[in-house]
């Protein structure tokens, strides 16, 4: 299972968070695109709890020039973080945002 959820990551890295039929296809395992994106948003064990590093703060910055607000994208482009946490860092003006 820690292999397969590695690949979904990937998978969904690959298509940018979109496609979850084509993403099911590809992970071959028999699950459908509703449980694999279920599976995703819910990999808690692969996302950080810990204080933001220099390298997310990094990536916030990067996925937000190329993905606007769109917070799930963000938060698959960064890839420990969830969309809320991307959204809070955003909006907490850490990194001089302005809102």
């Amino acid at each position: 299972m820690p292999n397969e959820v590695w690949r979904l990551n990937e998978l969904a890295k690959k298509y940018e968070g979109y496609n979850w039929e084509d993403i099911a296809t590809e992970l071959n395992t028999g699950r459908t695109a509703v449980q694999c994106l279920r599976c995703y948003k819910t990999s808690s064990h692969l996302l950080s709890k810990n204080q933001w590093t220099l390298e997310e703060d990094m990536k916030l910055k990067k996925a937000v020039t190329m993905y606007g607000q769109n917070w799930g994208m963000v938060a698959s482009y960064i890839g420990t973080r969830t969309s809320q946490q991307c959204t809070g860092r955003y909006h907490g003006g850490v990194l001089g945002f302005s809102t």
